[in-house]
C-alpha cells in the first residue's frame, strides 16, 4: 500500500466511494504514464543514457545521495516526533492543565 491508496481510502471514509475512484482513477494514469514513458520514451529522448560511462556517473551519483538523503530524513525523524495520539492524550505530561481537548482540535476537511 503506497501513500495513494493510503489518501484514496481516506477519502472514501470520508466523502464516499466515488471520491476513492475518481483517486484511484487518477493514479492508474500517473501510473500508465510514467511507466510508460519509463518503458518507451527513455532510450527516445536520451539516447545517451546507453553509454556505459553515463551509467557509470548516474550510478555513482545515486550512491552517494540517496544514502545523504535518507540520513537526513531519518534525522528529521528522530528530532521532530510525530507522535499526534501522545499529544492529544497529554502523554508523559504530569499537569493536566497541559492536555489538549479535543474539543478544541479543528475538524479535518479535505
Amino acid at each position: 500500500m503506497g501513500p495513494v491508496n493510503m489518501m484514496a481510502i481516506r477519502r472514501g471514509v470520508a466523502e464516499g466511494w466515488r471520491h476513492t475512484a475518481a483517486c484511484a482513477i487518477g493514479a492508474i494514469f500517473a501510473d500508465l504514464a510514467l511507466s510508460s514513458l519509463a518503458i518507451f520514451g527513455g532510450r527516445y529522448f536520451l539516447p545517451s543514457l546507453s553509454d556505459p560511462k553515463v551509467n557509470t556517473v548516474l550510478e555513482t551519483v545515486g550512491a552517494v545521495i540517496l544514502p545523504l538523503v535518507g540520513i537526513y530524513f531519518l534525522w528529521l525523524a528522530v528530532k521532530y516526533p510525530r507522535r499526534p495520539s501522545a499529544v492529544l492524550n497529554g502523554a508523559g505530561s504530569r499537569d493536566r492543565s497541559k492536555r489538549v481537548s479535543s474539543r478544541k482540535l479543528p475538524k479535518l476537511r479535505l
